[in-house]
């Protein structure tokens, strides 16, 4: 019947047509049928995985007829080779999805799997091979590197070697995008940017599909890709990339030597942002001063209030008296201000506890505090013109602090 309405249809014009394309169809369901019904008459039981496959393998077999005799078949079925090569991407898209779902049950057959799939992911690239950069081809180049990656990593779980090799997908992943960046895509007939484009995004994209198992290394690795991106690119954005990796690298750090501190779990984040706040042209705007003012504000009293508890007075004195420093140092404002009052709250804290501990020592600290207060407070009524227009001085130079 299909055979009937494919020999009817390419001879009718106009609507005519539409007998041709449901003949094509037809025979595709067909065949399709055909090979479900041989695979039922095997020896052995065949599950939904290998069943899959055969249809995946048949499904690549009509494109490649499609793709391969195009002006064959368009010359037999006077139809414009534009129209196979639709009906090819067709067949490559319904095999696609096939094979992904067969991939879900147990494959008897897991060779079989992979190149159907190696068959996919070429057809792909091989629809992006194109001197011209157009939406199209780039479209085609991204789900072909996809598909690539999927059959890959159906592969190694095939092979029952995920647990070695998956934490080295980010390192792989930074050879393939150097080896993307340097090939000469001109002379091999496709253009070069969507291939940079990939290559920019591929580590980043593995670290994060990978990252309950990636390696420590692979970490590093990604991190120096994009280090040297910033280079290449001439874009320090590039480096937001590279400090989310060294991030996920000093938890792993932490975790592997059982290291429960919050303030060390906390500093790569604060460092990061307190980076992007100095580099990003975003913040170098003047009129985005302020805005950069209270994300440091921010970021800081958050890292020292959640770390306050869990850690020793003296490491939040210390760190909070070098921040304070530094604020005076870099006559940056966030640091001044952070630093002086959890510094003060720390000392503070510490003449409570002292006084709690030693009685005597409580009256001695309450008079001092008192004696202080009262010459302070003289002090003050004396030279009261005078500390005025000293704090409103400091005042004017604190606002053109960063």
């Amino acid at each position: 019947m299909s055979l009937i309405l494919v020999s009817v249809g390419r001879q009718l014009r106009g609507w005519g047509r539409s007998f041709l394309y449901l003949g094509l169809l037809g025979l595709s369901l067909s065949t399709s049928e055909l090979l479900l019904n041989q695979l039922n008459d095997v020896g052995w039981e065949v599950g939904w995985g290998d069943r899959g496959v055969a249809l995946a393998l048949l499904m690549a077999a009509v494109m490649t007829l499609y793709r391969g005799f195009r002006p064959q078949l368009a010359q037999y079925l006077q139809v414009p080779q534009q129209r196979l090569s639709q009906i090819a991407h067709g067949h490559w898209g319904v095999g696609t999805l096939i094979l992904g779902s067969a991939a879900t049950a147990p494959i008897r057959q897991p060779l079989l799997a992979l190149i159907t799939g190696g068959v996919f992911t070429t057809y792909a690239l091989w629809q992006s091979r194109s001197p011209d950069h157009s939406p199209a081809t780039r479209t085609w180049l991204y789900l072909g590197v996809a598909q690539g990656y999927a059959v890959l990593t159906i592969g190694v779980t095939i092979a029952g070697q995920q647990a070695l090799i998956l934490p080295w997908f980010g390192a792989i992943a930074v050879l393939l995008a150097l080896g993307m960046r340097h090939a000469p895509w001109p002379a091999w007939g496709w253009h070069p940017q969507p291939w940079q484009q990939v290559a920019r995004v591929l580590p980043a994209i593995v670290g994060v599909l990978t990252v309950d198992e990636v390696h420590p290394l692979s970490l590093l690795a990604i991190a120096l890709f994009y280090i040297a991106a910033r280079q290449w690119e001439h874009q320090v954005r590039w480096h937001y990339l590279a400090l989310t990796a060294l991030c996920g690298l000093a938890s792993q750090g932490l975790e592997a030597f059982e290291i429960n501190a919050p303030i060390l779990g906390f500093a790569p984040i604060t460092l990061s942002i307190l980076y992007i706040t100095r580099v990003d042209p975003f913040f170098q705007d003047d009129k985005e001063r302020n805005l950069r003012h209270q994300l440091r504000l921010g970021t800081l009293a958050l890292f020292f209030a959640l770390s306050y508890l869990p850690t020793h007075w003296s490491i939040i004195g210390s760190l909070s008296l070098l921040l304070l420093l530094a604020g005076l140092s870099l006559k940056i404002r966030a640091f001044l201000f952070v630093g002086t009052s959890f510094f003060v709250i720390t000392i503070f804290e510490q003449f409570i506890v002292f006084g709690t501990l030693y009685t005597l020592s409580k009256w001695i600290l309450g008079l001092g505090f008192g004696v202080i207060l009262i010459l302070a407070g003289a002090i003050f009524e004396s030279q009261k013109i005078k500390i005025q227009n000293a704090l409103e001085e400091y005042r004017l130079r604190l606002q053109d602090w960063e």
